[in-house]
């Protein structure tokens, strides 16, 4: 699922469509998140933890493959940089589920048919950047008629 909150309205665009919040909705979740981020650079800074992990053998050698890459300083930093972004998703999927149930508590629930109707005009609207687009498919009149020919 796409979902922008933008600033400039209190319009949620979600599967090409557009939701509409109450006012009180959208400044509480920001402030959320913010709050959420803020905690974790503050967190940050914070001295360093010791810890011991058990990974899978293929996790191992691409840690060591991004310090001898250069990407990462040492397996620590690179592990302690995966975990941030763990953390970070994690914390927007509860933001996201919060912003639901407020939804839905206002709206009512978003039905199959309203995701799949959504989905539908989202695809119809794409933008396709590499390949080619598909080629709208004949409907059944059509091709018995091009059969009959």
């Amino acid at each position: 699922m796409v979902l922008m909150v933008t600033r400039s309205s209190r319009d949620v665009k979600a599967f090409g469509g557009a939701l509409r919040l109450p006012a009180t909705l959208i400044p509480s979740l920001r402030e959320s998140v913010y709050h959420e981020r803020k905690q974790m650079v503050d967190n940050r800074m914070s001295t360093k933890q010791r810890l011991s992990a058990t990974v899978d053998a293929a996790t191992m050698v691409a840690a060591q493959a991004a310090v001898r890459d250069g990407r990462a300083a040492n397996i620590s930093a690179w592990v302690n940089e995966a975990l941030h972004r763990q953390a970070e998703h994690d914390q927007r999927m509860k933001a996201l589920d919060d912003f639901l149930l407020a939804y839905e508590d206002e709206y009512g629930v978003i039905t199959d048919d309203e995701i799949r109707s959504a989905s539908r005009r989202l695809h119809s609207r794409a933008v396709v950047v590499r390949g080619k687009a598909r080629a709208a498919r004949a409907t059944k009149r059509q091709r018995r008629v091009q059969g009959a020919r």
